[in-house]
């Protein structure tokens, strides 16, 4: 098994581990708090590279739940559990460096 293959199947074996332990980190809600204010739109288009379970899609929507968010990652139990965390928001299991793929 490649390198690449073997970490995309660690994250999403451990979605759910990840998911309990950071869900709710409000470590960084300053800075996310200046990222919604430095948005110049009320219903803002916003791709999360990396989404994970969606924790910073779900505090940016209650800042928010008019932002259009789009999350990718590459593990879809990740996206499996971002999109019952956020149901508002969209998803898709995309490797990053496919982004360029994204209309």
């Amino acid at each position: 098994m490649n390198k690449e293959k073997e970490t995309f199947e660690t994250w999403n074996n451990i979605a759910s581990v990840y998911e309990d332990k950071f869900m709710d980190l409000d470590l960084y809600n300053e800075t996310y708090d200046h990222f919604c204010n430095t948005l110049t739109k009320q219903i803002a288009k916003i791709l999360d590279v990396g989404c994970g379970p969606g924790n910073i899609i779900k505090y940016l929507i209650s800042k928010n739940p008019d932002y259009d968010i789009l999350g990718i990652d590459i593990a879809p139990n990740m996206i499996e559990l971002a999109e019952k965390n956020n149901p508002s928001a969209s998803f898709a299991v995309m490797d990053t460096r496919d982004i360029g793929k994204l209309e």
